[in-house]
């Protein structure tokens, strides 16, 4: 049985960087929401924290996530984040709560 998988994503930019990767971060989320296995993908910037996103994902299966790492579009904002000096941290999170 396959389960699904959370992810929790915080990246940091500095501020004068922020909007071109917030730029990356919305064509991302638009082709990302295609994919098949992407039950729910958001991603939101920090208000108080100019440079700082979090993107919240649910993934069908772990093999529905590693196809998302592989996509074309996820590459070119992985090649941006790396281009920018962004700072990650990714978390694989298994809910507490048995119906998530």
């Amino acid at each position: 049985m396959s389960h699904a998988v959370h992810v929790v994503a915080i990246i940091r930019v500095t501020p004068e960087r922020a909007p071109e990767l917030e730029a990356e971060l919305a064509r991302c989320l638009r082709d990302t929401r295609k994919e098949e296995g992407s039950v729910s993908y958001q991603i939101s910037k920090d208000l108080e924290d100019i440079g700082r996103f979090t993107a919240v994902e649910e993934w069908a299966s772990q093999a529905a996530f590693e196809a998302h790492l592989k996509a074309p579009h996820f590459q070119a904002l992985a090649a941006l984040s790396e281009k920018l000096e962004a700072k990650l941290d990714i978390m694989q999170l298994q809910p507490l709560d048995p119906a998530a």
